[in-house]
């Protein structure tokens, strides 16, 4: 593995880079079609995904075999995350989200034609959400299945973006607040989520329409730390 490099030596950034919240789409059946004709059938498993994603940004291959550098300027931040007790949210999110915006920040300044490539890549994977979830809907998917994909879809785009990234210390940062929040580098679990919203009042179908909704939205934190306005 690479050392880090610093000042003008460095190329290419590494962060998780989250877009504002889209709007919901809302398209005729017509656009449905369209859509599901020019584009196929709704991506299932996360390499499919991914390789949707890919064909869309060929200017992102390069990173899936880029050569790993180490920053030791993300190590503080690696530390106290390190030292948070894992899972719990209520008392570690405050920190752990301003650890998480302080590196994508660096990051991007550091980095950011890595950072303007992921960008693109995030962005695509967004907008998408919206015109598959219709497309689903009018095949007559049930809303679980809908809710459950949605919810893969957003956790493939996550990890991703971080398995592109060409420093290993900024996305172990990302991996880190995860699971301080979550205890798991990947979020909250599925069917943690829905009961977590049903705990809150929600129906079973009003929380899967939740997961659906969320999953056409960002981090607002992230947002900001990384300059997206829009």
């Amino acid at each position: 593995m690479k050392q880090h490099k610093s000042g003008s030596e460095t190329q290419h950034g590494s962060q998780e880079l989250l877009t504002n919240p889209s709007p919901q789409t809302n398209l005729s059946n017509a656009s449905v079609q369209d859509a599901m004709s020019s584009e196929g059938p709704v991506p299932r498993t996360e390499p499919a995904v991914q390789e949707f994603v890919l064909e869309k940004h060929p200017e992102c291959r390069k990173y899936v075999t880029a050569e790993k550098t180490a920053d030791p300027t993300y190590d503080k931040w690696i530390a106290e995350l390190k030292s948070m007790k894992p899972g719990d949210k209520r008392a570690n999110k405050p920190r752990a989200d301003k650890i998480m915006g302080d590196s994508l920040k660096y990051g991007t300044e550091q980095r950011p034609k890595e950072a303007a490539d992921l960008r693109g890549m995030y962005k695509t994977m967004e907008k998408y959400e919206g015109i598959w979830q219709n497309q689903l809907e009018a095949e007559g998917v049930p809303l679980k299945e809908r809710a459950q994909l949605a919810f893969m879809h957003r956790n493939t785009r996550k990890m991703f973006t971080r398995d592109l990234m060409t420093d290993v210390k900024a996305r172990e940062v990302l991996d880190l607040r995860n699971v301080a929040l979550y205890g798991s580098a990947e979020s909250q679990a599925f069917d943690d989520m829905v009961q977590d919203k049903t705990d809150m009042g929600m129906s079973e179908d009003e929380a899967y329409r939740d997961i659906i909704g969320s999953a056409r939205t960002s981090s607002q934190v992230a947002n900001k730390a990384t300059g997206i306005t829009k």
